[in-house]
């Protein structure tokens, strides 16, 4: 089938006409806005296909992989991009925005304001569908088109992310490049197969290949209009600081103030028992009253307030990622939900500091898993978590002298891995044995193993002391 029109009633030379033409399909679908027949089913195969259909049968041109904008007359690069549907019919972006693949020869020899990335970025038409398994794909409904371009206030922090991932590349550090190591834009995995790699011009080491990507945080916030997230209104002076430096900046003003001084300074009553207080004076330091930073949120950025003793040491690990335990073993380790949460996930650490009595702000950094230890250390950790599941949890009781009855496992210990442990997600344990034996609420608090048996929901954890020794190497 070529294009279902002879004539393209848009004029690829003007970007309101290519907007308008493009408005068309808004709650609507290539089916009907072409006419295409109920027994012609979309053929081709592949991640981006439906993309390139809506270039080659909506636009009129033939999809291809240049480096320059889509409408290279106008520079306006088109983007169609999955939406999904979660709880409560809010719709969200289903995966990040890929923007162009990254060629590790040629891009160590540009500079951000003229590159490949900033020439295709610079202004896209993003084209949002509702993605439906069972659908055929001309039948998918355009929920929201509208032209982005990137906003001022976010130009600073993209264009550092960009030299962060090119440095890595000059640096022969090609393979150790992490969704991680960035706020807004990254530099995503594009095989699925792990044995695909790439030369890399400053190293004989080879690197997975990868494209510059919005990431789908980022895109959230451009997608949800309505999000209730604030923005870090900047002062003059801080119009053109980078997201990570305008928080250093803010934060930093405070550096040696206890937690009380900060609760009058700033407003919030002092609850020591509430654990998220500490959280809650992070954001305020940095002018957000309901907790909730777009900036954060578009560079997938969590904040967790440390609080070191007065011996210096750290009491609490760091929760991350609960899991189901059929869904651990189903998965593969590159597509693992701790893999991607690590891998994509930057956390800004704010340390305070006991003096005996209160805590001192001492400072913060932002900080990312390292890549060698993703793939090393937490590796372990997952797949000898995952082991135990696919071979069998073992459980044994306890009875205390109050005839109190505890059940342990076979499960790794947190000594036994110097990053990572599991411990509950659950409040109340709860359990159910094949002999039919029932602990606590076992529809609430737990979750099924492959076996059949139930145990208290997990959640994989961040070890105490390997947190420790982060924030020392951070100067914390």
């Amino acid at each position: 089938m070529k294009h279902p029109t002879p004539g393209l009633d848009y004029n690829p030379a003007s970007v309101d006409d290519i907007f308008h033409y493009a408005l068309n399909l808004r709650g609507s679908s290539l089916r009907q806005e072409l006419d295409i027949p109920n027994d012609f089913k979309f053929k081709r195969r592949g991640k981006g296909s439906f993309g390139e259909s809506v270039e080659y049968y909506y636009f009129g041109y033939e999809p291809n992989s240049k480096s320059e904008p889509d409408f290279n007359e106008v520079g306006l690069e088109l983007k169609v991009t999955p939406l999904k549907e979660i709880r409560g019919g809010k719709l969200v972006p289903k995966e990040r925005l890929v923007i162009t693949m990254i060629n590790f020869m040629t891009v160590v020899n540009e500079r951000f304001e003229t590159s490949t990335l900033y020439h295709k970025i610079s202004q896209i038409l993003m084209m949002h569908y509702l993605h439906d398994d069972d659908s055929d794909p001309f039948d998918y409904e355009f929920k929201l088109i509208h032209l982005w371009r990137i906003p001022p206030e976010d130009l600073p922090t993209i264009q550092e992310d960009w030299e962060t991932i090119v440095n890595k590349i000059r640096n022969g550090l090609a393979h150790e490049i992490s969704g991680s190591d960035t706020d807004y834009l990254e530099a995503c995995t594009k095989s699925s197969d792990s044995s695909i790699t790439r030369a890399q011009p400053y190293s004989k080491i080879p690197a997975k290949p990868r494209a510059f990507a919005l990431k789908a945080s980022y895109i959230r916030t451009i997608v949800d209009n309505a999000l209730d997230a604030q923005t870090i209104i900047r002062e003059k002076d801080e119009q053109n600081l980078s997201l990570e430096r305008l928080v250093d900046y803010r934060i930093d003003s405070y550096i040696g103030f206890t937690d009380k001084e900060l609760c009058d300074r700033l407003g919030i009553d002092y609850q020591p028992d509430n654990k998220s207080l500490w959280v809650k004076l992070t954001y305020r330091m940095l002018g957000i009253t309901n907790n909730k930073s777009s900036e954060f949120v578009k560079a997938n950025i969590t904040v967790r307030s440390i609080r070191k003793e007065a011996n210096g040491r750290i009491i609490e690990s760091m929760s991350l990622t609960p899991f189901e335990f059929k869904e651990l073993v189903a998965e593969e380790w590159e597509r693992s939900k701790l893999y991607n949460y690590l891998e994509e996930t930057r956390f800004l650490f704010v340390v305070f500091e006991s003096d005996g009595e209160d805590y001192r702000l001492k400072g913060c950094a932002f900080w990312n898993m390292p890549a060698q230890l993703l793939e090393g250390e937490v590796r372990r950790g997952w797949e000898a978590i995952r082991g135990v599941v696919l071979t069998g949890v073992q459980f044994e009781s306890k009875v205390d002298e109050n005839g109190h009855i505890s059940y342990s496992n076979n499960f790794p210990k947190k000594r036994d891995n110097a990053v990572i442990h599991i411990r509950p997600h659950a409040q109340t344990s709860a359990y159910r044995f094949l002999d039919g034996r029932t602990v606590g609420n076992v529809e609430r608090d737990a979750s099924e193993l492959p076996d059949g048996q139930w145990m208290t929901k997990q959640s994989f954890w961040l070890n105490n002391d390997f947190i420790y020794s982060q924030i020392i190497e951070l100067g914390l």
